[in-house]
C-alpha cells in the first residue's frame, strides 16, 4: 500500500463551501445580519485545511533523494472531516490504552426533549450540570447494586449517607463521556454517550480519615465489583430518579424561573430563563439558527422558516423499544450496548464511536440540479431516507454543530476524573498493559499527542514515512508557512533534489 496525499479540493464537501460561501453570505447579509467570530474562523480554518499553497512540512528520503510534502491541517473539531477524523483515533487510542482498565464496558446513551436541546447548546454550564445530574444517576445505580457485595456494606443507601461512606471507603464508577451535537440529518441533536466500567471501584485499602487531605492520594489497592445486568425496570427508576433531580437542579440554579401564568392546580409554571439581557446580534443569529437546525428548516434568506425537503419515499416502520431503551417525557436512556472482559479491540471501536466526526462524505452526495443530497444511516420511522438541501443550507447546518470554544466535549467522570482519589489505581492497570504510554517519555512527561506518522500506522497499518522508492526511512527536513518561499518550493515540487 502506497501512501497518497489527500486533496481535500476534490471532496464534495469542500466543493459545497468553497462555492456557497457568498450565497451564504449574502443570505446573512440579506437580513443585516451575522453570525460569532468563531464559526466564520471554522468555515475558513475549514478551506484551508490539506492546502498545500497555505503551508506544508517537507519530507525527505536521503537514499534517493526522494521528497514528500505533507500539507497542514486546520486542527478544529467542528466538522472537518480529516482533523475529527484524527481527533476520534487519537482519542480511542489514548482512551483504550491509558484510560480504561481491562473491565467489561456498557454504552449508556442519554437523550433530552426538543425543548431542552437549543438551550443547551447555548448555556454550556446548563449543559454540564445536565451531564452532572445524568452521572449521578447512574452512579447511584451502580453503587445501590455493588456495596451490597464489598466487605463493608454501607448500612443505609441513602444520598447524604452513601456520602459518608464514600469519605471512608472510597468509591466509584469509571466514566467516559462524549458529547455529540448532532443527528443522521445534520441536524443539532444535543446527547451524551457514556461508557462506563460496568460495576464499581472499590478500594480494600483501611478506612480514611475524611479531614485529612493527605490521604487523597494514598489509595493504592483497588477492587473492581462487576454488577448485574440492568433490566428496564432499572432503567426506569434512572430516568425518575434523573428527571426529578435535573428539575431541583435548574430551579436551584436559575435555569427554570416561575412565570405569571399558574396551572389548573393555582401553582406557578416555570419557564427556561434566558438571562435578563437579550443576547447580542450575533448570538441571537446563533440561536435562530440552533432553533432552524432543530426543526429541519432554513434559517437564513428569503425561504427563512420553511421547512428543508426530505427524501420521504420509503414506506414508514414502525420499531418497538428495544431491551435497556426506555423514554420518559422526552428523555431518552439507551444501555443495551455491552463489552465483555478483555475484547480490546471491540472497546477501541466503540471509543472510535462515540468520538466520530458530525458528518460522513460518504453520503454526501452532489446532484445534476446543484443541490446535495445527504443519506440517512437507516431508513426513520416515517419513512425518510435522507435530506435535500443547497450549499447555503449546509452550511447553516454545520454551523449549528460547531462547539463553542473552549468547552470540553469530552469528559471523564468517578475513577477517571483528573482529581478522583482511585484515578492512579485504576488507570494504572490499563498502563501496564499498554507499553507504548508507560515507555514514551519525553523528559519525565508522558506524551498523549501521538506524531502524524505514529497514528497513521496505527490506524491503517501504513508506514507514511517509508519511502515509495527505496522503502528507506524519509525524515523530515523542514517546515514551511512562509507565503514567498511556499510558492518556490510547490515549483519545484517533483524535482529530486532540494532547490
Amino acid at each position: 500500500m502506497t501512501y497518497i496525499r489527500r486533496q481535500p479540493e476534490k471532496s464534495t464537501l469542500y466543493q459545497a463551501i468553497s462555492s456557497s460561501q457568498q450565497s451564504f453570505q449574502a443570505r446573512l447579509e440579506y437580513e443585516g445580519r451575522t453570525l460569532p467570530s468563531f464559526v466564520h474562523k471554522e468555515f475558513d480554518a475549514y478551506l484551508k485545511c490539506g492546502r498545500l499553497e497555505h503551508g506544508f512540512v517537507r519530507i525527505y528520503c536521503h537514499a534517493c533523494k526522494h521528497t514528500r510534502l505533507v500539507a497542514f491541517s486546520c486542527k478544529k473539531r467542528g466538522f472537518c472531516p480529516s482533523c475529527t477524523g484524527r481527533r476520534m483515533a487519537q482519542t480511542a487510542i489514548h482512551q483504550t490504552e491509558n484510560i480504561l482498565p481491562d473491565t467489561p464496558i456498557r454504552q449508556w446513551v442519554f437523550t433530552l426533549p426538543p425543548e431542552l436541546r437549543v438551550y443547551l447548546a447555548y448555556h454550556p454550564e446548563a449543559m454540564s450540570d445536565t451531564l452532572d445530574i445524568f452521572m449521578e444517576s447512574v452512579r447511584f445505580f451502580y453503587r445501590k447494586s455493588c456495596l451490597p457485595q464489598t466487605d463493608h456494606p454501607p448500612t443505609s443507601y441513602d444520598p447524604e449517607a452513601l456520602r459518608d461512606y464514600t469519605s471512608l471507603y472510597p468509591n466509584d464508577i469509571g466514566a467516559i463521556t462524549s458529547i455529540q451535537r448532532f443527528n443522521d440529518a445534520l441536524s443539532l441533536y444535543p446527547h451524551f454517550h457514556t461508557l462506563v466500567s460496568d460495576g464499581l471501584f472499590v478500594t480494600s485499602d483501611p478506612p480514611f480519615d475524611p479531614w485529612n487531605r493527605s490521604a487523597q492520594e494514598e489509595v493504592t489497592n483497588v477492587t473492581f465489583h462487576q454488577t448485574r445486568e440492568p433490566t428496564n425496570t432499572d432503567l426506569l427508576d434512572i430516568l425518575i430518579h434523573l428527571r426529578y433531580r435535573l428539575i431541583k437542579r435548574f430551579i436551584y440554579k436559575g435555569y427554570l424561573r416561575p412565570t405569571p401564568e399558574l396551572n389548573d392546580e393555582g401553582k406557578p409554571i416555570f419557564a427556561l430563563y434566558w438571562g435578563s439581557e437579550a443576547p447580542n446580534e450575533e448570538m441571537s443569529q446563533l440561536l435562530r439558527c440552533y432553533a432552524a437546525s432543530t426543526q429541519l428548516k432554513h434559517a437564513f434568506g428569503p425561504q427563512a422558516g420553511e421547512r428543508l425537503s426530505i427524501d420521504e419515499d420509503g414506506e414508514p416502520s414502525f420499531k418497538f423499544k428495544g431491551p435497556l431503551c426506555v423514554d420518559l417525557h422526552g428523555f431518552g436512556l439507551h444501555a443495551a450496548t455491552y463489552i465483555e472482559r478483555g475484547n480490546r479491540e471491540r472497546v477501541e471501536q466503540m471509543c472510535r464511536y462515540i468520538n466520530r466526526p458530525p458528518i460522513s462524505q460518504d453520503r454526501l452526495i452532489p446532484l445534476e440540479d446543484g443541490r446535495f443530497y445527504y443519506a440517512f444511516k437507516r431508513v426513520w420511522a416515517n419513512g425518510a431516507r435522507g435530506i435535500f438541501f443547497d450549499g447555503a443550507d449546509l452550511m447553516e447546518r454545520l454551523a449549528a454543530l460547531i462547539p463553542t470554544p473552549y468547552k470540553n466535549i469530552i469528559r471523564y467522570h468517578g475513577a477517571f476524573a483528573p482529581r478522583s482519589r482511585l484515578r492512579k489505581a485504576v488507570t494504572k492497570r490499563a498502563q501496564r498493559e499498554f507499553s507504548r504510554w508507560v515507555g514514551a517519555m519525553r523528559h519525565k512527561r508522558r506524551v498523549y499527542w501521538l506524531l502524524w506518522s505514529t497514528l497513521m500506522k496505527h490506524v491503517f497499518k501504513e508506514d507514511v514515512l517509508e519511502c515509495p522508492r527505496c522503502t528507506s526511512s524519509m525524515q523530515l527536513i523542514a517546515v514551511i508557512d512562509q507565503p514567498n518561499v511556499i510558492h518556490r518550493l510547490l515549483r519545484y515540487a517533483d524535482t529530486k533534489e532540494p532547490p
